[in-house]
């Protein structure tokens, strides 16, 4: 899935796929994706501008505490949202972490739902209503 897929169905997912973010987390989702590369020529295109990932500037921008966005964070993480990658400097040090924008594995684009892994098959009864 191409990242404007991402981007631009990222309201029909979130209500869609039902996923419940915290207010922090819905916050920072849309911080970052506005701070992502959108052209495909640029090499991080899909990633989030280093300049923007560090916790002080995610505190700054959704005025939170660092505690809230490393949580925050963590949640989108866990769920899908993103990918953080560790960069070190030269000394060793570690540096902000490259974030790249992901959609998360268990929605289904086809029939617009959560339910399975994207690897997987998408099969037409995969939903079925079986409660009858």
């Amino acid at each position: 899935m191409g990242f404007f897929e991402i981007r631009d169905g990222t309201f029909d997912l979130l209500d869609e796929g039902d996923y419940a973010l915290s207010p922090t987390a819905a916050c920072l989702l849309w911080f970052l994706l506005a701070c992502t590369f959108h052209d495909p020529m640029h090499k991080l295109y899909g990633h989030v501008n280093p300049s923007m990932c560090s916790t002080r500037a995610l505190c700054k921008a959704t005025r939170r505490s660092p505690a809230a966005v490393r949580k925050a964070m963590g949640e989108l993480e866990s769920l899908g949202f993103l990918k953080r990658t560790p960069q070190f400097g030269y000394n060793g040090f570690q540096r902000e972490n490259m974030i790249k924008m992901t959609a998360p594995d268990d929605f289904c684009w086809v029939y617009r739902r959560r339910g399975h892994p994207k690897d997987a098959a998408c099969l037409a009864d995969c939903f079925k209503d079986t409660s009858n």
